[in-house]
């Protein structure tokens, strides 16, 4: 019995750390400019195609990974600006 009180315990600890760590992302991600937020739903999340990024934003398949990057190097930035080395 007690082994499943623990397991469980477990279970809802790494939830809850899992949670935690969506909204630190959240929270870093919406301190970004319109357009990198953008950017990373459309790369990271909704995992399109650079060239389908490019067509959502009209500009060119290299202009997107520019910009990729770039948010990228922001969100890293404010990441750490936000909760440090975490």
């Amino acid at each position: 019995m007690q082994v499943l009180e623990t397991e469980k315990f477990n279970g809802l600890e790494d939830k809850l750390i899992q949670k935690e760590e969506e909204l630190m992302v959240r929270n870093a991600i919406n301190t970004l400019s319109e357009e990198q937020k953008l950017i990373l739903i459309l790369s990271k999340y909704q995992k399109l195609a650079y060239e389908d990024i490019a067509k959502v934003l009209d500009c060119s398949k290299e202009n997107v990974k520019v910009k990729v990057f770039r948010a990228i190097n922001a969100f890293g930035k404010k990441f750490k600006e936000l909760y440090g080395k975490q």
